[in-house]
């Protein structure tokens, strides 16, 4: 079975460093992004299974960036990943399509076991 591809956008490089090294362990192709414009480029160049992205992963309209017309392909589930707490911020990323969200600080388990949910809804 060939390895599921992850794009990891994360701003902090220690932590995107360290999230890259734990999703490889679990056996994913790993490429990263440090910002949305970086992780938009990446997903228009290649092809990815699911993107987990940094909040804030909505624009001022409070669309998920990563899904609007032109950004790839449609239907890449994406994990919003967060420090923020409030609920409200959450039902916004899952309004906007993302897949799930996850809040900060995130177990590589849990992430594992995240994506593979996510994956398996596709």
């Amino acid at each position: 079975m060939q390895a599921k591809a992850v794009l990891l956008i994360e701003s902090d490089r220690p932590l995107r460093e360290a999230m890259a090294h734990a999703l490889a362990v679990y056996g994913y192709q790993v490429q990263t992004a440090r910002d949305m414009p970086e992780g938009v480029a990446k997903i228009r160049e290649g092809e990815f299974d699911v993107v987990v992205a940094d909040a804030p992963c909505l624009d001022n309209g409070g669309n998920c960036v990563l899904l609007g017309p032109g950004d790839g392909e449609p239907g890449i589930p994406v994990i919003c990943i967060s420090d923020e707490r409030r609920a409200s911020f959450r039902d916004e990323a899952l309004e906007a399509g993302a897949s799930a969200y996850l809040i900060k600080p995130i177990t590589a388990a849990a992430l594992h076991s995240t994506i593979e949910e996510v994956l398996l809804q596709v």
